[in-house]
This record gives C-alpha cells, sequence and structure tokens, in this order.
C-alpha cells in the first residue's frame, strides 16, 4: 500500500522512464519493499544503506542496478538523490533533525523524502526498548521539527495502521511484558504467498484504507526539497 500511496510522486519524478532515477533507502533491510519498487520502476538505481550489509571491504558493492552500502558517508559526495527512503529508522539516529537535514543535502531541488515512523510518545514501550528505538514521534512535534529545517515542504502527513494501534495501546495500558530474549528481526516467516500472508495482508490494506483519519500506529511523512 506505501507503493500505491507514494506512487504519484514516484511517476512525477520517473516521467515516461525515459531518465535515470536514482534513490536511496536508509535502513533497507533484506530490500523486500525495493524489490517491488524496481519491478515496476525498471529505470531506477537503488543505493542500499544498512549497518547489516558486508560489502566486502568496499564502499559500495555494485550488484547490478543495487549499491549496497554500510556508510552513506562512503557514497561519493557528488552524488545526488531523486528521492530518499527511510521506513522505521529514524527513530534510531541520536539526533534525528541532524540527520533529515544531512540527508537532505544529498537529494535534488525537487525531489522527495519519504519517512515511516512509529507514532505517539505515550505508547513508548519495552517493546521500543526491546528493539532499541530512541523514542516514537507525534505528529504535531515531528511536523514542528521538518518546518525549521530549511528547504523542505510537508505535502503528505498521516496515520496508519489503526488495527495495530489499538494493540499496542492495550499492551501499554495493561503493561504487558515481553520476553527480554526474544530476537529482535524484520523478517517475514510466512510464505509470501501463502494464505496466512495472504489474509494478514488484507487486513492489513483494509486497515490502511479506512483509517486515513483515526489514530495509528505508524506515521508516514512525505517532504518535498525546495
Amino acid at each position: 500500500m506505501l507503493i500505491n500511496e507514494w506512487k504519484r510522486y514516484f511517476d512525477e519524478l520517473y516521467g515516461k522512464g525515459e531518465k535515470l532515477l536514482r534513490y536511496i533507502n536508509i535502513g533497507a533491510g533484506d530490500m523486500f519493499f525495493d524489490d517491488a519498487l524496481l519491478k515496476e520502476y525498471r529505470n531506477t538505481e537503488l543505493y542500499a544503506d544498512d549497518l547489516g550489509y558486508n560489502t566486502k571491504g568496499q564502499n559500495v558493492l555494485v550488484t547490478g542496478n543495487r549499491y549496497l552500502t554500510n556508510d552513506i558517508d562512503s557514497v561519493d559526495e557528488d552524488i545526488l538523490f531523486d528521492y530518499s527512503i527511510m521506513m522505521d529508522s529514524l527513530e534510531y539516529m541520536p539526533d534525528d533533525k541532524a540527520y533529515i537535514t544531512k540527508l537532505m543535502s544529498r537529494v535534488k531541488p525537487g525531489g522527495y523524502m519519504f519517512f515511516t515512523l512509529p507514532a505517539y510518545t505515550k505508547l513508548f514501550s519495552d517493546h521500543d526498548r526491546h528493539v532499541g528505538n530512541l523514542r516514537r514521534y507525534d505528529k504535531k512535534q515531528f511536523e514542528k521539527m521538518l518546518s525549521e529545517i530549511d528547504g523542505l515542504e510537508i505535502v503528505l502527513s498521516r496515520h496508519f495502521y489503526f488495527s495495530l494501534f489499538m494493540v499496542r495501546l492495550i499492551q501499554v495500558l495493561t503493561k504487558a511484558k515481553i520476553d527480554p530474549e526474544q530476537k529482535v528481526t524484520t523478517g517475514w516467516k510466512h510464505k509470501e504467498t501463502g494464505l496466512f500472508t495472504g489474509v494478514v495482508k488484507s487486513v492489513l490494506n483494509l486497515d490502511y484504507i479506512i483509517g486515513r483519519r483515526l489514530p495509528g500506529l505508524s506515521l508516514m511523512i512525505v517532504c518535498k526539497r525546495k
């Protein structure tokens, strides 16, 4: 659903596919999202940044139209991106405002910056501590911070996943404990084409569509560099 939501901005930059697009995904992980994106926008180069990547001693490991790095500063400073993506990774940055400002300097004027973030500071819980989150975000607070960064314009701001918000709210109110030995992973253990995965996708997609004006566990912000 995120691709569908962001597609209008991708299409604006991509045009008729006549020019090469270049983007960077901070915290790209297993690149599941990028796999889907690159199938649709083929004339595109991905710079995937993640601390977990083994770049085999190189600053940037090139595999086809994918450029893997574990340090954005290792990417040639002359390379600018048509857009950047940070999906649930900004909350790990000690100085989030400084990081956004730095990342913005690598995005071309007229390009976009896409963020998904854990929402509502009052929902910060043992789960967040366990996965290493430094913070959660209130929508107005985050919008205010962005407004203080010269050169950025917010073009979309909304919550999503109301059902997951209710689950987390109940966990926080009941002070539910988590297993401290539980491994932190972003991997999906079920088959992509399996029935269970299909049901979960359908429920979350419906939630995403009807929950536009409801509170949600996550926050989505799209910015444009002026």
